[in-house]
């Protein structure tokens, strides 16, 4: 049962018109996490430490931080910078084998560690890849390739 995990007496989570999920709620809504101390119940946190002492052997080591909420957020962008770039792709002011280039100096600027000189390269690249992509949108001939898509049930 919950009350085996959670303390039920100082976090009353069953009741969702308490002050307590409206402040849960606003920090999901703001920061993006909640933080309650003494949530889980300290006997049930001693369980939970000596059963993942029981497998920690069988478990995958990694150094890297890391945010599931970041990650989703970072996948779904690419997914929706990929399909917008291939839709425009024809009409870019720009060639793939420049936005490559662009790529790869962005790259050694990272493995050298020239925090500087990789900041100013990305944000070159995003700023031409924005105006290359809102001059495709505006072009005449691109507009109505994409109605043609829309109206054929592309």
């Amino acid at each position: 049962m919950i009350g085996d995990v959670v303390e039920l007496q100082r976090y009353p989570i069953g009741d969702l018109d308490s002050p307590l999920v409206a402040h849960c709620r606003e920090s999901l809504r703001a920061q993006g996490a909640v933080k309650l101390d003494g949530f889980i119940r300290a006997d049930a946190v001693e369980q939970m430490v000596a059963d993942a002492r029981a497998v920690a052997a069988q478990g995958y080591a990694n150094d890297a931080t890391h945010n599931a909420f970041l990650e989703d957020c970072l996948h779904r962008f690419l997914n929706l910078t990929l399909r917008a770039w291939v839709l425009v792709l024809d009409s870019l002011g720009s060639s793939v084998a420049e936005m490559v280039d662009e790529h790869a100096s962005l790259i050694d600027a990272v493995v050298e560690g020239d925090a500087e000189k990789a900041s100013a390269l990305a944000r070159q690249h995003i700023t031409d890849f924005e105006n290359d992509f809102r001059a495709a949108l505006g072009n005449p001939a691109f507009r109505s390739s994409v109605d043609r898509q829309r109206n054929s049930g592309i």
